[in-house]
């Protein structure tokens, strides 16, 4: 018998609500280990998730509609993956708007607008 199957459901569900806090990675690497976590880390696997790459957030939804989707086949409305944290950030950083110390050069600042701008047009494709 597995550890899985030893211990009851209800404490594994406690132990992915504490695990599951971080950035999408702890719920995603438990996904992994068995069907069992799998199934059981659906509700709080997304609890808190970061995006900025727009790769990233496609990648993302692929992954919550298909956890979605599994979700709905088990006939879960409780087990149904829920975001409560989402950041969207457009550069990698704390910021989303570049920082020099004199400010930005009028160059510098179309070059940023323009690639926010192409962010923006991908991010609307994406979650429409």
């Amino acid at each position: 018998m597995d550890i899985v199957d030893q211990v009851p459901t209800d404490v594994w569900h406690v132990i992915l609500e504490f695990a599951c806090t971080d950035t999408v990675y702890t719920g995603a690497s438990l996904s992994k280990t068995c069907k069992a976590f799998r199934m059981m880390a659906i509700p709080y696997r997304f609890r808190a998730v970061s995006l900025s790459k727009v790769d990233t957030i496609d990648k993302f939804v692929q992954c919550f509609e298909q956890a979605h989707a599994i979700a709905v086949a088990r006939g879960g409305g409780a087990e149904l993956p829920r975001v409560q944290h989402l950041l969207l950030r457009f550069l990698p950083g704390l910021s989303d708007a570049p920082v020099q110390p004199h400010g930005p050069s009028e160059e510098e600042l179309n070059v940023w607008r323009a690639a926010k701008s192409l962010w923006n047009e991908r991010f609307v494709d994406i979650v429409t």
